[in-house]
Parts: C-alpha cells; structure tokens; sequence
C-alpha cells in the first residue's frame, strides 16, 4: 500500500511475472489487461 502526502491510499496487485493487474485508490478500481507479457489496456 501506497499512502500519498495529501493522505490517499493506493493499494496495486502484481501477478508473479511483476506485471500490475490491479490498483485501488478511494476514486475506484483499475484493472490491468496483458497478452502474456503485451499491455493491452485498463478497464475502470
């Protein structure tokens, strides 16, 4: 978990090649979108 200087909290899921699948802040839940080692995009 991330805590930012104006207090908000970030907290970012990583599967087991270290690729970010996920980040949550107080805004919403970012979903991350591979092909293998290929970003394709996000999904709020």
């Amino acid at each position: 978990m991330i805590v930012n200087p104006d207090e908000s909290r970030e907290r970012m899921t990583y599967d087991g090649d270290g690729l970010r699948r996920r980040k949550q802040t107080a805004s919403g839940v970012t979903t991350y979108v591979w092909d293998g080692g290929d970003y394709l995009g996000e999904v709020f």
